[in-house]
């Protein structure tokens, strides 16, 4: 198996009625040209300097992105398929898959889900010739939001770390950020991720640990949030402003009596 992705790994699937709704393998003769993603355009703004006599960059304006474009078609054939029975705004997903049935969209080792994509024009191609013999296709031309997230096959493997107590939550950064003047440093998904554990016997504190590696590393947080004795159920990872980060826990309601949260805006040191 190659690590190199061609146009025979690739099929089209189609969610006629939309994201989380039944969604139908196109065919062997289905076929998707280029994906357009725009991305927002930088317009640079400039400052005449009086000292040097010059134009200096002091920022730049973001102006809104197209949409994303694409054009999906088949071969014409007597009876009309998926793509020429569309009639709505369906889900499309492209997918790609180095290994195992590529019918299967469980199976693709990268798909890009195209929600709510928007029917632009529909077309058909080599109706008729006074020679020639070519396949007679159809195309339908899609628009959608630009802000796709590739999903991609996970590779599961087992971590380990120092803690030999029961791990109850575990949550972790989702959504990329990037870095700039006074935002921090950059962040990519899962990147970050804390877990609330159990208290161990004896009785000792639940101690949540961290990792700022993808789960390379785990380490314990410098402060306990809770009592001996106090198990912590849940966790949650919240940006309250460009540079600071809350990690809030839940722990165990005790018999008879509420539970409590904790949070840290310091990575967990206070």
């Amino acid at each position: 198996m190659s690590d190199v992705l061609t146009q025979l790994n690739g099929a089209v699937f189609i969610a006629p009625d939309g994201p989380g709704t039944a969604w139908y393998y196109l065919g062997d003769c289905a076929y998707a040209d280029d994906l357009s993603l725009p991305k927002s355009a930088s317009t640079p703004i400039f400052c005449y300097s009086a000292r040097t006599g010059k134009f200096v960059k002091r920022g730049s304006s973001m102006e809104a992105p197209d949409n994303g474009t694409i054009t999906v078609s088949s071969l014409l054939e007597r009876t009309a398929n998926k793509l020429e029975q569309l009639r709505c705004s369906p889900t499309l997903y492209i997918a790609q898959t180095a290994c195992g049935i590529k019918s299967d969209l469980k199976n693709a080792d990268r798909v890009w889900p195209l929600v709510h994509a928007d029917i632009e024009s529909m077309s058909y191609s080599n109706l008729a010739h006074y020679s020639d013999d070519g396949a007679s296709e159809v195309s339908v031309d899609f628009a959608f939001d630009p802000d796709v997230q590739m999903m991609v096959l996970l590779d599961i493997t087992r971590l380990t770390t120092a803690d030999t107590d029961s791990v109850n939550d575990v949550d972790a950064v989702s959504l990329a950020v990037c870095a700039g003047a006074g935002c921090g440093d950059p962040v990519s998904p899962g990147e970050i991720a804390w877990t609330a554990s159990d208290s161990a016997a004896g009785p000792a504190v639940g101690t949540p640990q961290i990792t700022e590696n993808y789960g390379a590393l785990w380490t314990d947080a410098v402060a306990n949030p809770f009592a001996a004795g106090m198990s912590i159920m849940s966790s949650a990872i919240v940006d309250v402003s460009p540079t600071v980060r809350r990690i809030i826990v839940g722990m165990e309601a005790p018999a008879g009596a509420q539970g409590m949260i904790a949070y840290s805006d310091d990575e967990g040191a206070t």
